[in-house]
């Protein structure tokens, strides 16, 4: 899906938040939206093998320009092998926006941006969990991964992560440009 302009989710806006949803082997391509992520989910969701690509939130009259390519709302499930590149958020979460259970498995998250926190993703009920991803190349004011909470962070394990990562619970962390 490329070139999409909305409010909320350009390219795909769940707003039911009572189905189940799997997205597969799609390409979100150079879509605009105000606020809520290129693609938004409020349900139960399955995505994978995916690409965000140049996606942007940002203009909106009334904030909440969060998540350039994925806004995920008060939900659980997986983004697995999927690759965010050179997203941007005005606001919270270059790439990604996380507002449910998530677990984030074998994604690679490069060259995304944001303008205050989170350059790629935002996990603001600290509720994510990241395996065997990649942080690489991300830029803006504010950190790699964030949260809203305070507390001791986003756990990953088996990662990539520029700069490091010290959350609590985190093992296996490696600084290493991955040459991409």
């Amino acid at each position: 899906l490329r070139s999409n302009y909305a409010r909320t989710g350009a390219a795909f806006n769940d707003d039911v938040g009572s189905s189940n949803i799997a997205v597969r082997g799609c390409s979100f391509i150079g879509n605009q939206q105000q606020r809520g992520g290129t693609v938004a989910i409020d349900s139960t969701f399955d995505v994978r093998n995916s690409l965000f690509y140049q996606n942007r939130t940002s203009d909106s009259p009334d904030g909440y320009q969060w998540g350039g390519g994925l806004f995920i709302k008060d939900t659980t499930g997986k983004v697995v092998n999927c690759v965010f590149a050179e997203n941007h958020a005005s606001e919270e979460g270059g790439a990604v926006y996380n507002h449910g259970n998530t677990e984030f498995i074998n994604c690679t998250f490069v060259r995304n941006s944001s303008s205050t926190w989170s350059t790629a993703l935002h996990d603001r009920t600290n509720e994510a969990v990241i395996k065997n991803c990649v942080f690489w190349g991300n830029t803006g004011t504010g950190l790699v991964i964030s949260n809203d909470s305070r507390s001791s962070g986003t756990p990953a394990f088996n990662a990539i992560i520029q700069g490091g990562y010290t959350a609590a619970g985190s093992t296996n962390i490696l600084n290493s440009d991955p040459l991409l």
